[in-house]
């Protein structure tokens, strides 16, 4: 069983966001097309088991959240389609005030 933690908090972008797949261990093939249909296309052709935990959306910037709630439902998703993949929990990360 294989962990992956996606971390978005500070995301701005959708740029962010996708660079924080590419750098996960979830294992984007080269030439990936760093966008949600591609992002699905990687998750339903997993060959092992995987749990996805996606963490940092409600401390995203606003400009973002949107496409990460499109992100969350993708890999809930992905989750029900492919045998072995599991979508994990939603975890909010509140940002801390210094």
């Amino acid at each position: 069983m294989k962990y992956v933690f996606l971390d978005f908090t500070g995301s701005v972008s959708k740029n962010d966001v996708q660079d924080v797949i590419v750098n996960s261990s979830i294992g984007t093939p080269k030439g990936y097309g760093r966008n949600l249909d591609a992002f699905y296309d990687v998750l339903t052709s997993l060959k092992e088991d995987v749990i996805i935990d996606v963490l940092g959306v409600s401390s995203a910037d606003e400009e973002v959240q949107p496409y990460l709630k499109k992100l969350e439902q993708l890999v809930a998703d992905a989750a029900t389609a492919t045998a072995g993949l599991n979508s994990g929990r939603v975890i909010p990360v509140e940002p801390v005030d210094d």
